[in-house]
Protein backbone atom coordinates (compact mmCIF):
# COMPACT_ATOMS: atom_id res chain seq x y z
CA UNK A 1 0.00 0.00 0.00
CA UNK A 2 1.26 3.46 -0.81
CA UNK A 3 0.16 6.89 0.26
CA UNK A 4 -1.08 9.02 -2.57
CA UNK A 5 -3.01 12.16 -3.23
CA UNK A 6 -1.78 14.14 -0.25
CA UNK A 7 -3.20 17.53 -0.84
CA UNK A 8 -4.00 20.68 1.06
CA UNK A 9 -5.99 23.43 -0.56
CA UNK A 10 -7.50 26.74 0.29
CA UNK A 11 -10.57 27.36 -1.83
CA UNK A 12 -13.26 29.99 -2.16
CA UNK A 13 -11.52 32.82 -0.34
CA UNK A 14 -10.63 30.67 2.68
CA UNK A 15 -14.21 29.49 3.25
CA UNK A 16 -13.48 25.81 2.60
CA UNK A 17 -10.03 25.08 3.95
CA UNK A 18 -9.34 21.35 3.96
CA UNK A 19 -6.79 18.58 3.76
CA UNK A 20 -7.29 15.18 2.19
CA UNK A 21 -5.28 12.02 1.75
CA UNK A 22 -5.96 8.64 0.15
CA UNK A 23 -4.05 5.40 0.56
CA UNK A 24 -4.05 3.26 -2.57
CA UNK A 25 -3.72 -0.52 -2.85
CA UNK A 26 -0.90 -0.88 -5.39
CA UNK A 27 -2.28 -4.17 -6.72
CA UNK A 28 -5.80 -2.97 -7.53
CA UNK A 29 -5.16 0.77 -7.77
CA UNK A 30 -8.21 1.34 -5.57
CA UNK A 31 -8.41 3.58 -2.53
CA UNK A 32 -8.43 1.62 0.73
CA UNK A 33 -8.35 4.51 3.19
CA UNK A 34 -9.52 8.07 2.63
CA UNK A 35 -9.32 10.99 5.05
CA UNK A 36 -10.69 14.51 4.59
CA UNK A 37 -10.28 17.13 7.29
CA UNK A 38 -12.19 20.42 7.17
CA UNK A 39 -10.97 22.57 10.07
CA UNK A 40 -13.40 25.43 9.37
CA UNK A 41 -16.26 22.93 9.72
CA UNK A 42 -14.53 21.12 12.62
CA UNK A 43 -15.19 17.91 10.69
CA UNK A 44 -13.04 14.85 10.03
CA UNK A 45 -14.27 12.35 7.43
CA UNK A 46 -12.75 8.85 7.27
CA UNK A 47 -13.55 5.93 4.94
CA UNK A 48 -12.04 2.45 4.99
CA UNK A 49 -12.78 0.13 2.07
CA UNK A 50 -15.19 -2.55 3.25
CA UNK A 51 -15.78 -0.92 6.64
CA UNK A 52 -17.83 2.18 5.90
CA UNK A 53 -17.42 5.94 6.11
CA UNK A 54 -17.53 8.06 9.24
CA UNK A 55 -17.67 11.73 10.24
CA UNK A 56 -16.27 13.15 13.46
CA UNK A 57 -17.56 16.48 14.69
CA UNK A 58 -16.54 17.56 18.16
CA UNK A 59 -16.28 14.44 20.30
CA UNK A 60 -18.71 12.20 18.39
CA UNK A 61 -18.51 9.88 15.38
CA UNK A 62 -21.41 9.30 12.98
CA UNK A 63 -21.55 6.65 10.29
CA UNK A 64 -22.18 8.21 6.89
CA UNK A 65 -25.06 7.20 4.64
CA UNK A 66 -26.03 8.80 1.34
CA UNK A 67 -29.45 10.41 1.11
CA UNK A 68 -32.57 8.46 0.24
CA UNK A 69 -33.55 10.90 -2.53
CA UNK A 70 -35.39 8.98 -5.26
CA UNK A 71 -36.44 11.84 -7.52
CA UNK A 72 -33.84 13.82 -9.50
CA UNK A 73 -36.28 16.76 -9.51
CA UNK A 74 -35.93 16.95 -5.71
CA UNK A 75 -32.16 16.46 -5.63
CA UNK A 76 -29.79 19.04 -4.17
CA UNK A 77 -26.67 18.72 -6.30
CA UNK A 78 -23.12 19.95 -6.02
CA UNK A 79 -20.79 20.79 -8.87
CA UNK A 80 -17.56 22.60 -9.52
CA UNK A 81 -15.89 24.65 -12.20
CA UNK A 82 -12.35 24.47 -13.52
CA UNK A 83 -9.94 27.34 -13.83
CA UNK A 84 -9.44 27.24 -17.61
CA UNK A 85 -11.83 29.52 -19.49
CA UNK A 86 -12.73 26.94 -22.17
CA UNK A 87 -13.50 24.28 -19.56
CA UNK A 88 -15.61 26.73 -17.54
CA UNK A 89 -17.59 27.64 -20.67
CA UNK A 90 -18.36 23.97 -21.32
CA UNK A 91 -19.23 23.38 -17.66
CA UNK A 92 -21.62 26.34 -17.67
CA UNK A 93 -23.41 24.95 -20.74
CA UNK A 94 -23.73 21.59 -18.97
CA UNK A 95 -25.16 23.40 -15.96
CA UNK A 96 -27.95 24.85 -18.12
CA UNK A 97 -29.08 21.28 -18.90
CA UNK A 98 -28.85 19.99 -15.31
CA UNK A 99 -30.24 22.93 -13.32
CA UNK A 100 -33.82 22.76 -14.67
CA UNK A 101 -33.95 19.04 -13.80
CA UNK A 102 -32.91 19.26 -10.11
CA UNK A 103 -34.12 21.11 -7.01
CA UNK A 104 -30.99 23.27 -6.83
CA UNK A 105 -27.22 23.29 -7.24
CA UNK A 106 -24.51 24.27 -4.77
CA UNK A 107 -20.92 25.20 -5.56
CA UNK A 108 -18.62 25.09 -2.53
CA UNK A 109 -15.23 25.11 -4.22
CA UNK A 110 -13.86 21.81 -2.92
CA UNK A 111 -14.55 18.51 -4.66
CA UNK A 112 -13.32 16.58 -1.60
CA UNK A 113 -15.75 18.37 0.72
CA UNK A 114 -18.62 18.12 -1.80
CA UNK A 115 -18.12 14.36 -1.99
CA UNK A 116 -18.11 14.09 1.81
CA UNK A 117 -21.42 15.98 1.83
CA UNK A 118 -22.82 13.46 -0.67
CA UNK A 119 -21.60 10.64 1.58
CA UNK A 120 -23.28 12.22 4.60
CA UNK A 121 -26.58 12.83 2.79
CA UNK A 122 -26.30 16.62 2.92
CA UNK A 123 -26.05 16.72 -0.88
CA UNK A 124 -27.89 14.17 -3.01
CA UNK A 125 -25.23 14.14 -5.70
CA UNK A 126 -22.24 15.77 -7.32
CA UNK A 127 -20.86 15.97 -10.85
CA UNK A 128 -17.88 17.73 -12.37
CA UNK A 129 -15.70 17.51 -15.43
CA UNK A 130 -11.93 17.91 -15.14
CA UNK A 131 -11.35 16.79 -11.55
CA UNK A 132 -7.87 15.45 -10.84
CA UNK A 133 -7.71 12.00 -9.19
CA UNK A 134 -5.99 13.42 -6.10
CA UNK A 135 -8.90 15.84 -5.64
CA UNK A 136 -11.58 13.15 -5.60
CA UNK A 137 -10.00 9.84 -4.52
CA UNK A 138 -10.72 10.20 -0.78
CA UNK A 139 -14.21 11.63 -1.35
CA UNK A 140 -15.12 8.99 -3.94
CA UNK A 141 -14.24 6.29 -1.40
CA UNK A 142 -16.46 8.10 1.15
CA UNK A 143 -19.42 8.01 -1.23
CA UNK A 144 -18.96 4.33 -2.10
CA UNK A 145 -18.59 3.33 1.54
CA UNK A 146 -21.69 5.35 2.45
CA UNK A 147 -23.77 3.41 -0.09
CA UNK A 148 -23.59 5.75 -3.08
CA UNK A 149 -22.51 5.29 -6.67
CA UNK A 150 -19.45 6.83 -8.32
CA UNK A 151 -18.99 6.69 -12.09
CA UNK A 152 -18.14 8.48 -15.29
CA UNK A 153 -20.13 8.67 -18.52
CA UNK A 154 -21.02 5.98 -21.05
CA UNK A 155 -20.33 3.13 -18.61
CA UNK A 156 -16.84 4.35 -17.73
CA UNK A 157 -15.41 4.69 -14.27
CA UNK A 158 -14.83 8.16 -12.88
CA UNK A 159 -12.02 10.08 -14.53
CA UNK A 160 -11.00 13.61 -15.39
CA UNK A 161 -13.53 13.38 -18.24
CA UNK A 162 -16.41 13.20 -15.72
CA UNK A 163 -16.97 12.40 -12.06
CA UNK A 164 -20.51 11.56 -10.95
CA UNK A 165 -21.23 10.68 -7.32
CA UNK A 166 -24.85 10.20 -6.26
CA UNK A 167 -27.36 8.16 -4.36
CA UNK A 168 -28.21 5.14 -6.50
CA UNK A 169 -31.81 6.18 -7.19
CA UNK A 170 -30.86 9.27 -9.17
CA UNK A 171 -27.74 7.93 -10.88
CA UNK A 172 -29.40 6.82 -14.11
CA UNK A 173 -31.43 9.98 -14.80
CA UNK A 174 -28.47 12.26 -14.03
CA UNK A 175 -26.12 10.22 -16.22
CA UNK A 176 -28.69 10.34 -19.03
CA UNK A 177 -28.75 14.17 -18.91
CA UNK A 178 -24.97 14.44 -18.75
CA UNK A 179 -24.46 11.96 -21.62
CA UNK A 180 -27.03 13.77 -23.76
CA UNK A 181 -25.27 17.06 -23.05
CA UNK A 182 -21.90 15.53 -23.95
CA UNK A 183 -23.27 14.10 -27.21
CA UNK A 184 -24.67 17.51 -28.15
CA UNK A 185 -21.10 18.77 -28.03
CA UNK A 186 -21.34 21.20 -25.15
Amino acid sequence: MRAAHKHGRLDEAELVEHLHKTFIDETSGQGVLGVVYAPKLDALFVAVAGYGAWKRMGDGWTQLKVSECTDLGQALMGTGFGYAQTRRAKQSRTLTHVLPEVRDIRRLGSCAIDLCLVASGELDGFYEEGVNPWDHAAGSLMVREAGGMVSGLFGATESDAMLIAVTGHIHEPLVRILEMTEQEGT
